[in-house]
């Protein structure tokens, strides 16, 4: 598995450490009033930008596309059992990244509060490196939140939500549930006894994928459908809840375990 610039375009921007230049956008936005107010008049875009980039190059997240589908199966699972959980000191402090995934790359900033989970600094860009939306604030208690004029209302709509929800939900994946990472540093190979992960660009990166914690169960008998369930685990003397994934099963069958407990003692 090769990542390079060409592949991920928007990364170049975390490398060059300004975006002035070289940002691309989708001809429909050159002349959005909104766009070119944040661009050109005031700069805000460009400079918030600019002040995150090495919170954005801090954790690079690398979505398989098995990850990616768990992820967003398990999201209002884990969105619930995030907002329920008491406040935390280490939800008081703003959780930055970049997330890959298959229709796009999001550099995301966000918080949770008391009502909720906000946004910090959100720029989606899609796969060709095109700016496709923006939230950040703007001083003054002003928040831009911007779509791209290249899709319907509706899609805007969904951009902005989702340029929140995606990478929210992947670090709470990331967080429950027991996952297979790997991590490879800037221009470097890493070779493992599945793949050989071959990193071009000059950003470290972390791969992330589910197999590593599916539990498969088959059998004869009526079906049950495949679901998210938090399981009680014991880790360091503590009791916690691991998130893992029950496949569709036949009820009274038998269990196949997911890899990674054959290496649990």
């Amino acid at each position: 598995m090769r990542f390079s610039y060409r592949s991920l375009p928007a990364l170049r921007y975390l490398e060059s450490g300004h975006i002035r230049k070289n940002i691309l956008f989708f001809e429909e936005d050159i002349t959005d009033p909104v766009l070119h107010h944040a661009l050109l008049n005031t700069g805000d875009f460009f400079n918030t930008f600019e002040k995150h980039i090495p919170l954005f190059k801090s954790n690079i997240l690398v979505l398989s596309s098995a990850f990616e589908s768990a992820a967003r199966e398990a999201a209002r699972k884990l969105l619930d059992a995030y907002l329920d959980a008491p406040m935390s000191p280490e939800d008081a402090e703003p959780m930055y990244g970049t997330c890959v995934m298959s229709d796009g790359v999001i550099m995301f900033g966000f918080q949770k509060t008391s009502v909720g989970v906000i946004s910090q600094e959100t720029f989606w860009f899609n796969k060709s490196g095109s700016l496709a939306a923006a939230i950040y604030d703007e001083g003054n208690g002003r928040k831009l939140n911007w779509g791209t004029n290249s899709a319907t209302p509706e899609h805007r709509k969904l951009l902005a939500n989702q340029s929140i929800l995606y990478p929210l939900v992947t670090i709470l994946f990331k967080k429950y549930a027991s996952i297979e990472t790997k991590y490879i540093q800037a221009n470097k190979k890493l070779k493992d006894t599945h793949c050989k992960y071959v990193n071009d660009t000059n950003v470290g990166i972390t791969h992330l994928d589910s197999k590593w914690f599916t539990t498969i169960v088959k059998s004869d008998g009526f079906k049950v459908r495949g679901h998210f369930r938090f399981q009680p685990k014991k880790k360091d003397g503590e009791w916690t809840k691991e998130l893992i994934w029950i496949n569709e099963f036949q009820k009274d069958g038998y269990t196949a375990p997911a890899r990674k407990l054959a290496h649990e003692f």
